[in-house]
């Protein structure tokens, strides 16, 4: 039996979440100063860190996930969460850089070279401390080399 299920029979995991985002969020909105205000901002990140899909999907949970686990750092910096929060933050991050590199490699193999450069520059420029950079950085040399 999932988590999801023990919790609210019936339920999806993510229906679980969705209603988890909305009842932090709310604490959070009406409580800001509470001392668990921090972790519920806290589950917001974690919910939607917890939906984030394959790199060949839609990346929005990793978007808002990175945006909830930044306002948990920026809102509440001496919070317990903050070094799981940093680490997950990291994995989002590098998550986002692979879906670029992803479509990268897409454009790359269908010779639309400009479309593959920005998206190898982006890669480069935006998410420099993920572990797809040395990648990116050998794709922009293939490319600018097959461009002549």
């Amino acid at each position: 039996m999932s988590l999801a299920n023990s919790a609210v029979p019936g339920a999806t995991a993510s229906a679980v979440d969705s209603a988890a985002i909305t009842a932090a969020r709310r604490f959070v909105n009406l409580y800001p100063t509470d001392e668990d205000a921090a972790y519920a901002q806290y589950i917001i990140g974690l919910s939607y860190y917890a939906q984030i899909p394959e790199i060949t999907r839609d990346q929005r949970n990793a978007v808002l996930a990175m945006q909830n686990f930044n306002e948990l750092i920026e809102r509440y910096p001496d919070s317990i969460y903050i070094e799981d929060a940093k680490t997950k933050l990291r994995a989002a991050r590098d998550q986002l850089a692979g879906k670029e590199m992803q479509v990268g490699r897409y454009y790359l193999e269908r010779r639309e070279y400009p479309a593959a450069v920005n998206r190898f520059r982006t890669v480069v420029e935006d998410y420099a401390n993920t572990r797809h950079v040395e990648e990116a950085l050998a794709r922009l040399v293939e490319t600018y080399y097959a461009m002549g």
